[in-house]
């Protein structure tokens, strides 16, 4: 959800990061913009989550500045998080499970994904990995929670 959104604010000292899972007051972000602008503070950071929308950022920007007079500037990082270069951890992980694939398909095991748990690659049926991916995201629904044995519901919440 917003993971990457608040690592990145703590990360930078960001004024405050702005994710969908946790409402924020925006009069209150304005506020201590304009009393830190008078303790002579120059630079201010804020996050935004992609779950916010595609013109949150742009538009919280345009309310930030006519409301402090604050120039601001909006940029989107979508596109430099996704398309930086990968590092070497990521090349190998990336080949471990491409070969960790490659092995399931010949050994007849069809619709898998390769999934890192801990340090081990594990191999789970695709339906799994997305009830997975909803109950990590906090959006299965009791109906689709009802299908699923309570020992795959167990091992699911280890991943």
């Amino acid at each position: 959800p917003g993971d990457i959104a608040l690592q990145t604010s703590i990360a930078v000292g960001a004024v405050t990061a702005v994710i969908k899972e946790i409402p924020t007051d925006i009069d209150h972000v304005v506020d201590k913009m304009i009393d830190a602008r008078k303790d002579g503070k120059r630079n201010f950071i804020i996050i935004i989550s992609e779950g916010m929308g595609p013109d949150y950022g742009e538009e919280l920007s345009n309310i930030i500045e006519s409301r402090t007079k604050i120039e601001t500037r909006f940029a989107r990082l979508a596109h430099i998080q996704r398309g930086g270069s990968p590092s070497l951890r990521d090349r190998v992980l990336a080949t471990q499970m491409g070969c960790a694939a490659v092995e399931n398909l010949v050994n007849g095991q069809m619709k898998q994904v390769m999934c890192l748990r801990g340090n081990s690659i594990i191999s789970m049926d695709i339906y799994d990995a997305l009830m997975v991916d909803k109950l990590m995201k906090n959006i299965l629904t009791n109906e689709e929670e009802d299908t699923i044995p309570p020992n795959k519901f167990y091992e699911m919440k280890k991943i």
